[in-house]
């Protein structure tokens, strides 16, 4: 009776403490004024983390549209975990289970980038056909409207999609540069972005801009000629990196497994427990090193 009269006690007490506490919170929500004004006046309180932000900031090595890939995020997450338990179940070294999970990561980004970005390279090597047949047409016309839909019409795909989206989206009133947008979007490039610049001056111009379309194209073809020779070793190495890769990681756990020897000393030994860290820290920075240097940029 005692111990439960205490109780009640200190319920009571501590809600009688609480009290004023909360009607004066509830008091300055009341007060506030409405979202817009708040915005007006400049005392919207900022938000500890922006995403968008943050999101910017690591497009170099996680490309933004993975962080809408719902499953190469539940893939990701789900192997990398599984490592991290290998490494401290079988490895008993939390350091690499740490590490493990951001190479595990590492590597999949590295896949799926590949995987996903098919239609991007695609763009990019139709970007100096677009350049050209909307400058040919809008010479010819002198209609900004007819040269964007002969770029419609005329582009293979995936081009004549993402310009057929740009017409709509400009038909149904949305501003220019927002629709126009699109096309560094789709594309991820400089040159998108220049191609983007150079058709909202041609829609705000009109043909002044047009030889600027002619030296863009054969801008473009020069670094896509550098690409080109380079593609075939880059893409070589980078496949035979992510099998070293993923063989590093699996060699670690098999010489665990199969030499009893070798298991006492990689898993008790501190000298040891540092070695198969350091296998896992190599991968992570040969993947960041190629997200890094491993692609020629425009």
């Amino acid at each position: 009776m005692y111990l439960g009269k205490t109780v009640v006690d200190l319920v009571c007490g501590g809600i009688s403490h609480l009290r004023p506490r909360l009607k004066n919170k509830i008091t300055a929500i009341r007060s506030r004024p409405p979202a817009q004004l708040q915005a007006a006046l400049g005392l919207q309180s900022k938000k500890a983390i922006d995403l968008d932000i943050v999101t910017k900031k690591i497009k170099w090595l996680i490309p933004e549209h993975l962080l809408r890939n719902a499953i190469f995020i539940v893939l990701a997450i789900f192997t990398s975990l599984i490592g991290f338990s290998l490494c401290v179940t079988y490895l008993n070294n939390f350091g690499a289970g740490i590490v493990c999970i951001a190479a595990v990561i590492l590597i999949f980004i590295q896949i799926f980038t590949y995987a996903t970005t098919k239609d991007r390279r695609e763009i990019n090597n139709q970007l100096p056909a677009v350049a050209r047949i909307f400058g040919s047409v809008m010479e010819d016309t002198g209609s900004f409207r007819l040269a964007l839909d002969a770029v419609a019409d005329r582009s293979p795909e995936p081009a004549r999609s993402l310009f057929i989206k740009i017409t709509q989206m400009l038909d149904h009133g949305i501003e220019s540069d927002k629709a126009f947008e699109e096309i560094p979007k789709a594309a991820g490039t400089g040159y998108a972005t220049l191609l983007k610049d150079l058709m909202l001056d041609a829609y705000k111009y009109g043909t002044i801009v047009l030889p600027r379309f002619t030296r863009l194209a054969g801008q473009i073809d020069t670094m896509q000629e550098l690409q080109n020779e380079n593609t075939p070793d880059v893409a070589a190495s980078r496949f035979t990196a992510i099998i070293l890769h993923i063989g590093i990681i699996i060699m670690a756990f098999l010489t665990v497994r199969i030499a009893p020897d070798a298991k006492k000393y990689l898993t008790d030994d501190p000298i040891g427990k540092i070695i198969v860290t350091a296998i896992f820290l190599s991968v992570v920075i040969g993947i960041i090193a190629d997200r890094l240097w491993g692609d020629v940029s425009d």
